[in-house]
């Protein structure tokens, strides 16, 4: 990548004039202000290093030679700052776009990661906290791939357990027989919020809701009827909502088929004397790690979370061939994961495994409860916010057929759900609100798609194909044009760190800052009432701001217009 080979080169000399360690690490920063330079060296950093003395570094620097990629340096409070040279760059770019290389990884060691994400429970609805998971994760899938990463997408899903009991005792006791009808997911979601009051009202209740797990975990014909039926009611909701949000598994995995194996092992794990019984339960004493106590299964032999957890993890290793095993799961999770990666690791399975936490999804009126009905389902935002967009759409564009108006209302409704779901770093928490992410303002997904449409029209009154520019190095660069190009430049870096840190809302913050810079550019210069040779550069920059910007939106996992 062209910004890497331009550090890869000033290292080299920076090293030999200053006389650094092998070992020396060069931590390369950007200017908050591109009048400080395009790339900064830290001079405290250099100044610990045994061989050099602070009042010897501003002369050392003063040896540097200019590369062809650097205009000039300069050094101001505590910075080594290099101007990069805007032709060099404008060329290696040009070249890293034309072979679609810009943003990719295409050497190093690749690793085979299974990526578990979205993971909803049956029997309820998939609601707004759902989607962030599953937008996370679908961009995650997609950066780690591009990053060359081989990624199992995979969804595990929780088909039984205390919430399917408390639903199919509910469903048994007074909805035996009766048909969702066309909207099943409300259906599924109204009888469980109408289980969780009744089972909580009364102790009696609450017993016959343990009887009826245990019946299903013992295969009463009857009872496993009913839950194959509507289990599979919540399934087809599941894969419709997917279909919608673009989002694809590699393979599914469900709780239920992990009840068995799941313990077997805590079995074994009894007998080694790794487990220990407590009042009949299985339990893990971590308390020696500072991890408490870890329950495996439940006193009457029921199956927990953990019991079946402990059998996927081994079938994902032994069966798929995997490196790594991540589990993008909420932040309320944490304490779970670190006390079963240790229970795993004590159990003999030493390999890697990560809980990628993010924090849960509010709405303005409060946090979301499918106990308590605080719920606003997937299906009933994504049409208010799809009516919304197609408001604007039609006030926007009084001309255009019903069928285009839904077709791009439908794709700004889903960047505006999307963005906003990436935009932050999974660990904040996020407050969605619908009207807020419609806006074609500010640091959303439907600005990002009124840019792309905005160079689309300026490529479409710039009619034919773009020529090939002469005499690249005589261009004429201005500052606003230059910082582009070093934003472009930026874009390896961003992915890498993506994926790195497992961060989509890196990838958001660059496109959201790109088109703002694309912004000022269009403001500031003429595009097409250039004189021709600005013209064509100035349609060639237009050129790869859209393809990185198009490229960009595909990594999360969102669908682009033409025109809006």
């Amino acid at each position: 990548m062209i910004l890497d080979q331009i550090k890869k080169n000033l290292e080299k000399q920076i090293f030999a004039v200053f006389g650094l360690p092998k070992n020396f690490e060069i931590k390369w920063q950007t200017p908050p202000n591109p009048a400080w330079g395009d790339l900064a060296l830290p001079i405290f950093e250099i100044a610990k290093t045994p061989k050099v003395q602070g009042d010897e570094i501003v002369k050392k620097v003063q040896k540097l030679k200019l590369p062809a990629s650097v205009e000039k340096i300069e050094t101001k409070a505590g910075y080594v700052n290099f101007f990069l040279e805007p032709n060099f760059l404008a060329r290696g770019l040009a070249k890293e776009l034309a072979a679609k290389s810009l943003g990719k990884k295409n050497s190093g060691k690749k690793k085979t990661i299974m990526l578990e994400f979205s993971q909803p429970n049956t029997h309820k609805e998939f609601h707004v906290g759902h989607l962030r998971g599953s937008v996370l994760g679908q961009s995650l899938v997609n950066i780690l791939q591009a990053h060359g990463d081989k990624v199992i997408a995979a969804n595990y899903l929780g088909d039984v357990g205390a919430h399917v009991a408390k639903w199919l005792w509910c469903y048994k006791k007074w909805h035996d027989g009766e048909e969702p009808g066309a909207d099943k997911a409300k259906f599924l979601s109204k009888i469980y919020q109408e289980a969780a009051k009744k089972s909580e009202a009364n102790p009696e209740h609450k017993k016959e809701v343990a009887q009826i797990q245990k019946k299903l975990e013992q295969g009463d014909r009857t009872l496993l009827r009913v839950w194959k039926k509507t289990r599979k009611w919540s399934i087809d909701e599941f894969k419709k909502i997917y279909k919608i949000l673009g989002v694809n598994f590699d393979i599914y995995f469900y709780e239920s088929e992990e009840e068995a194996p799941g313990k077997k092992i805590v079995e074994k794990l009894r007998r080694r004397g790794i487990a220990k019984t407590s009042r009949g339960a299985a339990v893990m004493d971590l308390e020696k790690y500072n991890l408490e106590i870890f329950l495996l299964q439940k006193a009457d032999g029921a199956a927990l979370y953990a019991t079946k957890d402990l059998a996927l993890a081994f079938k994902k290793f032994k069966k798929y061939k995997i490196d790594e095993s991540w589990h993008l799961v909420d932040v309320r999770q944490t304490l779970y994961f670190r006390q079963l990666f240790k229970t795993l690791r004590l159990a003999g399975l030493k390999k890697i495994f990560k809980h990628l936490a993010y924090e849960f999804v509010s709405l303005p009126e409060g946090v979301i409860s499918s106990r308590s009905g605080r719920m606003v389902g997937f299906n009933e935002i994504f049409e208010k916010v799809s009516g919304l967009a197609a408001q604007e759409t039609a006030k926007r564009h009084k001309g255009w057929p019903k069928k285009k108006i839904e077709r791009a209302s439908r794709a700004i409704a889903l960047a505006a759900m999307k963005f906003d779901m990436l935009k932050q770093s999974r660990e904040k928490q996020i407050i969605f609100d619908p009207k807020q992410a419609l806006s074609f303002e500010g640091f959303t997904g439907p600005y990002l798609l009124y840019t792309l449409a905005r160079i689309n029209s300026i490529q479409r009154r710039a009619g034919r194909g773009i020529e090939k520019i002469k005499h690249r190095d005589k261009l004429k660069i201005e500052p606003i044009e230059k910082q582009l190009l070093v934003k472009l430049a930026q874009f390896s870096q961003i992915t890498a760190a993506a994926a790195r840190q497992a961060e989509p809302a890196l990838v958001a913050q660059y496109l959201f800052d790109l088109c703002k810079t694309f912004a000022e550019f269009y403001h500031a210069v003429n595009v097409l009432k250039a004189e021709p040779a600005e013209r064509v550069w100035r349609l060639e920059l237009i050129k790869n701001i859209k393809q990185v910007l198009e490229y960009g939106l595909e990594l999360l996992s969102i669908e682009y217009l033409d025109e809006m």
